[in-house]
């Protein structure tokens, strides 16, 4: 059984070293291992492949990379990154402010950490570096501030784990939240103080009047407040319908108790 595995394991691995897709390279490995094994029953693979594509659940995964895509070409992301500069403008750090800000804000609309590296490397980092930010300071803070993004629902790595592991999805979210807030305001700490110590100055020094704030949030608060509506809402209703059915129980069975 062990050389099984051990073989199973070389073709998964040799089909990533040759750029096949993942799913694929985990199919083909886990196929072997069923196949060469004669204690598994080979159906057992065909039974577990089709349940494992059915989960609903995972139907957000892609739903929500899809909304990253599009948010990303309609200009959602700029107007976000922008009301982002409004409340970081006048802190030592600029848009490295800017840039764990915004990863916060974007773990609640594409939940991808990857695709949010992505985007700011390619969006502020080139900026960072024309402002007088070195470039290992940019990348660093793009890399780590990435690391944000999977913890604000509705992170793909919540939602898988909830999968795999039979864990509420929803119990799930609302602990990544509070996580995910301490993460990104400790990080902004952070980004001052060493700001501060290398010379990178603020954006603006003049403070932020209330007609620029309302310019700003206008545009960037609409997509970002339907979007957590539609993945929040579900989850309330669940836990309120729960919490009645609960009560209602215990109110039942306290008054059957009684003399």
């Amino acid at each position: 059984m062990n050389e099984v595995l051990a073989l199973a394991s070389i073709v998964m691995l040799l089909l990533l070293f040759l750029k096949v897709p993942v799913f694929i390279s985990v199919l083909g490995g886990a196929a072997v291992y069923f196949l060469l094994n004669p204690n598994v029953n080979p159906v057992v693979f065909a039974q577990q492949s089709i349940v494992g594509v059915e989960s609903i659940s995972l139907l957000a995964i892609p739903f929500f990379v899809c909304a990253g895509i599009m948010m990303n070409y309609t200009g959602v992301t700029a107007r976000i990154m922008d009301f982002c500069e409004v409340l970081t403008g006048r802190m030592f750090g600029g848009l490295a402010q800017v840039n764990v800000l915004l990863s916060t804000l974007m773990g609640g609309l594409s939940g991808s950490n990857l695709a949010d590296a992505a985007m700011e490397a390619k969006m502020l980092v080139p900026e960072m570096e024309k402002k007088g930010f070195s470039k290992e300071f940019s990348t660093v803070v793009t890399a780590a501030s990435a690391m944000i993004t999977p913890l604000i629902p509705p992170g793909i790595s919540m939602i898988l784990y909830g999968c795999i592991a039979n864990v509420s999805i929803g119990d799930l979210f609302l602990s990544g939240l509070t996580v995910g807030a301490m993460l990104c305001v400790t990080m902004m700490l952070l980004v001052r103080f060493v700001s501060k110590k290398r010379g990178y100055a603020p954006l603006r020094t003049t403070p932020v009047t209330g007609q620029e704030f309302a310019r700003a949030i206008k545009p960037a608060f609409t997509p970002a407040a339907s979007h957590y509506y539609h993945w929040w809402y579900p989850y309330w209703r669940v836990h309120r319908n729960r919490s009645r059915c609960c009560g209602n129980y215990l109110c039942h069975a306290a008054g059957s108790d009684l003399p």
